[in-house]
């Protein structure tokens, strides 16, 4: 597992996403395998988390691309990738 905490680009279909862009490469969501949501005080305010557990692949050339699980957090309006699994 690598943690990344890198800001993506994120398609969502309603709360799930269905899609990626992470350094200028488009991915496409070919499974949600888990999702949960975290609420917390960091430390003044409360702030929600959802996060995305994502079997997904790069979109272009998609027969030449191994798949991957990604852990995606959407945070308000902002997503990121949150780490790359093994």
């Amino acid at each position: 597992m690598k943690r990344l905490a890198q800001p993506i680009e994120v398609c969502a279909r309603g709360s799930r996403p269905v899609s990626f862009r992470w350094r200028g490469q488009e991915y496409a969501v070919l499974d949600v395998l888990d999702a949960w949501r975290v609420r917390a005080h960091w430390w003044t305010r409360e702030e929600q988390r959802s996060y995305f557990q994502v079997l997904a692949r790069p979109a272009c050339p998609p027969e030449a691309a191994p798949e991957g699980v990604y852990e995606l957090c959407q945070q308000g309006d902002a997503w990121r990738l949150e780490r790359l699994l093994d």
